[in-house]
């Protein structure tokens, strides 16, 4: 028996697959990497406070003031989205793959 390792040639990879503008990080320190997301972060959580306050106030306006509840229940639902996309900016699912 030959052994077979010896014809064919070492595969790597060569390039780089990336579903983003910017494959390579660049930063010089932590603290760059996480500056750039702090905004979106600190908008993430602005923005669930307020989908939470106002399905509070929704649901205390429900039995009193009805077409206050059916707007604050909206407005809870807009927000919520806006939530749901400022964490779907930081929690992406890109797969970077670097060969040598």
């Amino acid at each position: 028996m030959t052994d077979n390792s010896e014809m064919m040639p070492p595969v790597q990879m060569s390039s780089v697959l990336a579903d983003t503008k910017q494959p390579f990080l660049k930063m010089s320190t932590r603290w760059d990497y996480i500056a750039r997301y702090l905004d979106i972060w600190k908008e993430m959580i602005k923005f669930r406070g307020y989908a939470v306050i106002s399905f509070i106030a929704g649901i205390y306006l429900l039995f009193s003031f009805t077409i206050g509840a059916v707007i604050a229940l909206g407005a809870a639902t807009y927000f919520w989205e806006l939530h749901k996309f400022r964490l779907h900016r930081l929690e992406s699912q890109r797969s970077v793959m670097i060969g040598h």
